[in-house]
């Protein structure tokens, strides 16, 4: 009898501890509606002496605004509930005991943290980080590092992106990543997509969107996955804008201006700005062409250049709700762009200390460029009213940027039942004219060489995408088509001086015109199911593609079809974490300039040269992550596995004259297993940023272009970004100061090695005028930091290399914003889906 009592008694007590709950509602104090996705934190206070309270776990509230926290051990806590927009709330001496198992905090009402200064609206800043199911989104609009700067700079901030002297962008050391514009591909081809980001100031960009691993609902383009760059867009705020003037040492001048209306069923935007730039940037290379054995040749090159560009980009958009179901967009954007280089380089080539030849060569260039695009758009919600437009959305899937704190909640939207269409059609021109004059040494006999080239390059591209997605009972599908067709030509006429005749003749071999036809059709389908706190995805991508290059009227036709699978998870697990794990398969085409067989001769002793034969590569990718939320902010942890198939590497090579041919080839595979970490803090006060750090080891097989080529590096780097508001404690307001450095360690090639890179960036931002004006100091690579290395070391050729960035700096900008807030933005309405739209394709953006 006495085992039976103590079994019940023991089974009682377990019962209690078991059904504890904290569980409640949070309702907005003005209106009485219910906020969904608010975060619901639970703080476990020890009977400790002397120990601080810890996170014990957390929540997100429903479309009625309750959560409720199951499953608490007993003890005293204190509950936190925050909402971007909103006050926090909190609740002391809550105690759960085996008498007292479950506690009812009732009503929770927040109240909006809003002050309206002057015409102003300024709002509670959102998370600086944040981490959801398939992306991580940095918010970037409020970092005074970026004032006066380009997008391209925003980019550089971000963890895991890297960002090349000439404007490549790469994602956790791979190269081939796709660029999006709000959700959209950006209006300029991949040829110029460097100097696009160049030139947008980066005070038009909201927040930047990491995606790695993308579904099968995307466009498989770029095995290194999407950057999803979102800009500003004001909602329902009657008339206002800001505008932007600054510049800098280096002779950088930028301006912009941002102009907004939006009243009842309208919403109308448009942007303006210029950019002028200077950059002066050195190198040196010295090489060693053992190619001749015993009579090995030593050369050694010294340059300098100085490049101009100046840039002007303006663009219109609208939005018009034809019904609460139906939205219709248009967008219409061009820029003009030009600038001037002069590129001076001495040559000196020895024999075993003896002289062989000394010249210098100085190439001038004036170029400019002409782009535009047209983008229409249609939204129909069957269910609930339309979102419409064409922005990215905010993670949580609300287009107006009100989400929660986010934080990798694995939810999948269910209820959304929408089409959208989406036609874009874009052009670009590209044309550059340059003289080269060689000049031999004095008491050289070596003649005066003039040569001059004239590039002129076309592109357009017409895209139609349509989405369509639905609940199927507890399961959402999603299934869309997009057609691509895209035109491309390249025309190059070269001429060098008779000093005969003193005319101008045409280069035998180096004249040439080339066009790039290419065509992609594809199909997707994709099915998403909530299952308690398990989210899963799983989607299939069929494409057709064709690409025809023609070569002096001689033409190449390539056709192949290809199957993209993709997979996600996400799970909810106990104390704030979330565990994700997703797989896709992706492709990288090669684009018009690794194509093209005519050389470039901008440097005779260093060519290069496309090459038309060849294939896409392919990347299968997987990663598995998992997310802690902390009170002070986040910690995430992914560890990745990429295999590449065809992967294209430039290779390069040396003749009997000492002349490097650089071009590109399909190597065997390459796989790169990493793990990447990431330390948010974006706790209130005056601090926050993040800790990034990398480490990854990558293996190349190429022994089929050549025997013994490939490496087994192991690469490792890291980037910090902090904000201190210091104003307060030194006297000075609004004051704000940011820092951003990164490191990339050296690592091995193919071919050789990189030299470790380091970057350091600091500004200074005073808020001004009741916070309509800002006034922000940025000191860009003050240490002088900014290089790039190289070192090949084979049995035909030695070589070392290095070049500066040109990036050291110091820039003055001025902010000014305008406007009347007439009415509230409109909020959620009770009962919608947080994750709206959290699917891809164009229901996405």
């Amino acid at each position: 009898m006495r085992l039976l009592l103590l079994a019940v008694l023991v089974a009682s007590t377990a019962s209690a501890q078991t059904a504890s709950a904290v569980f409640g509602r949070v309702i907005d104090d003005a209106t009485g509606e219910p906020i969904e996705s608010a975060s619901v934190a639970l703080w476990r206070v020890s009977a400790r002496p002397g120990v601080a309270p810890y996170l014990e776990t957390g929540a997100v509230t429903d479309g009625e605004g309750a959560f409720r926290i199951e499953g608490v051990e007993r003890g005293r806590y204190y509950v936190v509930v925050s909402f971007l927009g909103f006050e926090p709330a909190r609740r002391d001496s809550v105690r759960l005991s085996p008498q007292a198992p479950i506690a009812d905090l009732g009503l929770i009402r927040l109240r909006e943290d809003a002050a309206v200064l002057g015409d102003v609206q300024v709002t509670a800043q959102a998370d600086r980080v944040r981490v959801d199911v398939d992306r991580t989104v940095y918010q970037i609009s409020d970092d005074p590092i970026l004032s006066g700067g380009s997008t391209s700079e925003a980019l550089e901030t971000i963890p895991s992106v890297e960002v090349g002297v000439d404007g490549d962008v790469s994602l956790r050391g791979v190269s081939n990543v796709v660029i999006l514009i709000d959700g959209r591909p950006a209006p300029v081809g991949r040829e110029f997509i460097g100097v696009y980001l160049q030139s947008l100031p980066a005070e038009a960009v909201e927040r930047i969107e990491v995606v790695p691993n993308p579904s099968a609902a995307y466009q498989p383009d770029g095995s290194g996955g999407i950057l999803n760059i979102v800009l500003r867009e004001d909602k329902d705020v009657g008339a206002g804008g800001a505008v932007t003037l600054g510049g800098d040492t280096a002779g950088g001048l930028n301006t912009s201006a941002l102009v907004t209306y939006g009243r009842g069923p309208a919403q109308l935007s448009g942007t303006f700005s210029y950019r002028q730039n200077e950059r002066d940037s050195d190198g040196d290379r010295f090489r060693i062409n053992r190619f001749l054995g015993d009579a090995a040749t030593e050369l050694t090159q010294e340059s300098a250049d100085v490049r101009t560009r100046e840039s002007a980009l303006a663009s219109l958009s609208a939005d018009v709700s034809l019904s609460p179901q139906t939205v219709v967009s248009a967008s219409a954007s061009g820029s003009v762009r030009g600038g001037s280089s002069r590129d001076e380089t001495s040559y000196l080539e020895t024999r075993q200390g003896d002289l062989l030849d000394q010249y210098t060569r100085v190439a001038t260039g004036d170029g400019g460029g002409v782009d535009g695009s047209l983008r229409l758009g249609l939204r129909h919600d069957f269910e609930g009213v339309s979102q419409g437009g064409e922005r990215g959305g905010d993670g949580s899937g609300r287009r107006g940027g009100r989400g929660g704190r986010g934080g990798g909640r694995s939810r999948v939207s269910l209820g959304t039942h929408a089409l959208a269409v989406d036609l874009r059609l874009r052009g670009s021109t590209e044309a550059d004219d340059e003289v080269f004059v060689e000049t031999g040494a004095d008491g050289l006999s070596r003649p005066a060489i003039e040569q001059r080239t004239t590039s002129d390059e076309t592109d357009r591209s017409a895209s139609l995408q349509v989405d369509y997605a639905r609940p199927l009972g507890e399961t959402r599908l999603e299934m869309g088509y997009r057609g691509d067709l895209d035109a491309g030509t390249d025309d190059l006429l070269s001429e060098s001086l008779d000093s005969a005749t003193g005319q101008f003749t045409s280069d035998a071999g180096l004249t040439n015109a080339y066009a790039l036809d290419e065509q992609v059709h594809a199909a997707y389908v994709q099915l998403a199911r909530q299952v308690g706190p398990l989210a899963v995805q799983a989607g299939l991508r069929g494409e057709a593609a064709s690409r025809t290059f023609s070569l002096s009227g001689e033409d190449f036709r390539q056709r192949y079809q290809s199957l993209f699978p993709s997979a996600s998870a996400a799970f909810d697990v106990a104390r704030a974490t979330v565990v994700r794990a997703s797989y896709s398969r992706r492709i990288d085409r090669p684009r018009g300039r690794q194509l093209n067989p005519f050389p470039s001769y901008d440097d005779p002793r260093n060519i290069r040269v496309g090459n038309p034969g060849l294939r896409p590569e392919y990347t299968d990718a997987l990663e598995v992550g998992v997310v802690r939320q902390t009170g002070w902010g986040s910690v995430t942890v992914t560890p990745y596995l990429r295999h590449t198939t065809d992967i294209v590497r430039r290779f390069q090579t040396v003749d009997a004259q000492g002349v490097t041919t650089s071009t590109y080839r399909n190597l065997d595979s390459a796989t790169s297993t990493g793990l990447e970490a990431v330390v948010a803090y974006q706790a209130g006060g005056a601090l926050r940023g993040f800790l990034s750090l990398e480490g990854y080891r990558q293996s190349t097989d190429g022994e089929s272009v050549q025997v013994g080529l490939g490496t087994d590096a192991f690469g490792w780097g890291g980037r910090l970004n902090v904000n201190w508001a210091v104003g307060d404690r030194v006297g000075l307001g609004d004051l704000d100061l940011q820092s951003t450095a990164s490191y990339r360690a050296a690592q091995r090639t193919e071919q050789g090695r990189t030299g470790s890179r380091l970057s350091f960036d600091l500004a200074l931002r005073q808020r001004l005028l009741d916070g309509k004006a800002s006034l922000a100091l940025r000191a860009r690579d003050p240490l002088g930091l900014g290089r790039i290395d190289f070192v090949q070391d084979d049995e035909v050729l030695y070589q070392t290399f290095s070049r500066s960035f040109g990036r050291q700096q110091v820039g003055l900008t001025f902010t000014y914003t305008f406007g009347r807030v007439e009415d509230r933005p409109e909020r959620q309405r009770p009962g919608a889906d947080a994750d709206e739209g959290a699917g891809a394709g164009g229901l996405d953006y």
